[in-house]
């Protein structure tokens, strides 16, 4: 599915200079496919897969999904098979050996590919990594929180926070869109009570605006919460006597933004000029 937003460059401006550029973004969010416009010559590209799944009782939070994007050069008329990723499911079960499934990638084309967040493959082990880390398990303690903007999970009492992309790779891969506000999504937070598991990984936001990962569940309060942003890793279950099973990531999206050929129209000087001649003209007309 598009969600097309077309800003014009310039207003009053424009009439000053010899012609006229539009900025398009398109945010894509489920898969399909990319069609170069008329005119377009080059598009910038933000992508973030799936996020993956929190595990369940009192384990670490999915990481989200990793971040990729670029500036690319095209011809009109190309098209780009554009596969989004998907969130990781939670596992139907709550147990110790139940971690869910990590997120899918997204592509755009075969000119990038943004991986899918990693959940939990095992226990006594340190959250799930992705493009921000997911929380490190309480186990017998507070849980961490998920990473933000590409940094790693924070630690639970228990067991270290998942890894990270990194925030200088987050912070320069934001840069690409202009015609929104891409922004990172907060990481899920943890419980300090006993036996929390840890929070999602953050993914992104648009405008303000993204999805969010799921809740691990919990009768006493101690699960992770799910990342807020598209791509966010889900939260871990946490325990009080029973197990209970994580949260499902976010699904993920892909931005696109270009800005198309100007149109050559004439300046403002040479505006004023034909009208003064068309005076002129009709006034001997006249006579």
């Amino acid at each position: 599915m598009f969600k097309q937003l077309t800003k014009k460059l310039c207003v009053t401006a424009c009439f000053l200079a010899s012609g006229v550029a539009n900025a398009a973004l398109i945010v894509i969010d489920s898969s399909s496919e990319f069609v170069v416009p008329e005119d377009v010559s080059s598009i910038s590209v933000l992508a973030i897969g799936g996020g993956g799944a929190g595990a369940g009782s009192h384990w670490g939070g999915g990481g989200s999904g990793y971040l990729a994007g670029g500036v690319f050069s095209v011809s009109e008329g190309d098209i780009f098979n554009v596969t989004i990723g998907q969130g990781g499911q939670a596992a139907a079960c709550a147990g110790n050996s139940c971690y869910g499934d990590s997120g899918t990638a997204t592509m755009f084309g075969d000119l990038l590919t943004a991986d899918g967040g990693i959940a939990l493959s095992s226990f006594f082990t340190r959250g799930g990594a992705g493009g921000s880390g997911g929380g490190g398990a309480g186990n017998m303690g507070f849980g961490g929180a998920g990473g933000t903007g590409g940094s790693d999970g924070v630690d639970g009492r228990s067991y270290l926070g998942g890894l990270g992309q990194g925030t200088e790779i987050w912070n320069s891969l934001l840069t690409l869109i202009t015609e929104a506000t891409v922004t990172a999504g907060s990481g899920g937070a943890a419980s300090a009570g006993s036996h929390s598991g840890g929070g999602g990984g953050g993914g992104i936001l648009i405008d303000g605006i993204g999805l969010l990962g799921g809740q691990g569940n919990s009768q006493s309060f101690a699960a992770g919460e799910g990342g807020f942003g598209y791509g966010a890793g889900g939260g871990s279950g946490g325990y009080n006597g029973v197990y209970q099973v994580g949260g499902s990531g976010a699904n993920g999206v892909a931005i696109v933004q270009y800005n198309s050929v100007a149109v050559s129209e004439p300046p403002m000087f040479a505006i004023l000029a034909l009208g003064v001649a068309g005076l002129m003209v009709r006034r001997r007309k006249a006579q």
